[in-house]
């Protein structure tokens, strides 16, 4: 919940304060610190850059969250559809990479060889499947269930 006021330019500028402006102390940290005494001190509160700077990094990592979600959500979908075949033969049947791949660009949006004509079996990305042996907790089925 944090996070979210650091998404408003406004509320970080208005948040910021640099730390040599917060006592004499401070400030002779800051001047040992590197600083020599002609050094202009900097401003007390960041400015419209940096602001804008700091907000869209955040915007940025939410987008990162967001896709990461994405995609365990993907990997959730296959893993219930490689175990929902009403038997083993047709599990066997069941081309594995192209049932990744089609899935993966349905629920993701990301293209891959079928899109250079090479068939949906380009890639055998559900061999390097991970979350089998990592990453099972009980937030991994919730938007699938």
């Amino acid at each position: 919940m944090f996070e979210q006021f650091f998404s408003n330019s406004a509320i970080v500028q208005e948040i910021s304060h640099h730390y040599s402006y917060i006592s004499p102390e401070y400030h002779a940290a800051w001047l040992s610190g590197g600083a020599r005494e002609a050094t202009k001190q900097p401003p007390i509160r960041l400015d419209e850059k940096a602001t804008a700077q700091l907000v869209g990094d955040s915007r940025l990592r939410r987008r990162e969250r967001i896709d990461r979600q994405t995609f365990n959500l993907f990997l959730s979908w296959f893993d219930v559809l490689v175990h929902s075949p009403t038997s083993h033969e047709e599990l066997e049947k069941m081309d594995l990479a192209a049932a990744y791949n089609k899935l993966k660009t349905e629920m993701t949006g990301l293209r891959g060889g079928e899109a250079l004509g090479e068939g949906w079996a380009w890639s055998q990305g559900q061999s390097v499947f991970r979350m089998i042996v990592s990453g099972y907790d009980a937030g991994y089925y919730t938007y699938v269930l």
